[in-house]
């Protein structure tokens, strides 16, 4: 896990991506190639989080009373990036 919080889900790198989004979002009428760009990066990280997700679930699922709210917390910023995504 502590992998994961350092590099998928580092929180300056969620919030950057988040942030972008929503100022693209907010702004933009077109599709252009740093829309492109962020959507991409968006949807990897989201393939990234649900593939993470997935795997600690069939990895340990006798654990599933103490991984609960993590992977509460990541379904949350996944749902969240998608929300975005779909603007």
């Amino acid at each position: 896990m502590k992998q994961f919080l350092k590099n998928v889900a580092d929180v300056e790198k969620i919030m950057k991506l988040s942030w972008t989004a929503n100022e693209i979002y907010n702004k933009s009428t077109s599709v252009d190639a740093a829309t492109t760009k962020l959507m991409s990066e968006m949807q990897a990280t989201e393939n990234t989080l649900q593939q993470f997700l997935t795997r600690m679930l069939q990895q340990y699922p006798l654990y599933k009373d103490l991984l609960s709210p993590f992977l509460a917390g990541v379904s949350q910023v996944n749902l969240t990036l998608l929300a975005y995504g779909s603007g």
